[in-house]
């Protein structure tokens, strides 16, 4: 189990979603789309058929009250800077490769 997988894992357990029971996982790049792009990860996984819910009505509902968006978007953040730092164009090497 990878460190995107555990925490989401861990957000959705807190809110009372049950994996395999509130929502069923098809595709493990989910747990990383959901951390790197947020809820808009987490509509994007849907449509490509990553995961799925027999009462998507509920589960949606869930997300709301509990505010998962909200949790994961710390996450987010962190994942966003880190990947900023690593892929700066902002500084001599980047902005060399910018301006050819």
């Amino acid at each position: 189990m990878d460190l995107s997988e555990r925490i989401v894992k861990y957000i959705f357990s807190k809110s009372n979603i049950e994996f395999d029971k509130d929502i069923t996982i098809h595709d493990d790049t989910f747990y990383s789309d959901v951390i790197l792009k947020g809820s808009l990860g987490l509509g994007e996984s849907y449509m490509d058929g990553k995961w799925d819910s027999q009462n998507i009505d509920i589960l949606v509902s869930k997300i709301l009250k509990q505010g998962i968006y909200q949790k994961v978007a710390k996450y987010y953040d962190i994942f966003r800077r880190m990947k900023s730092n690593f892929i700066n164009l902002q500084n001599n090497f980047g902005s060399k490769k910018v301006i050819h």
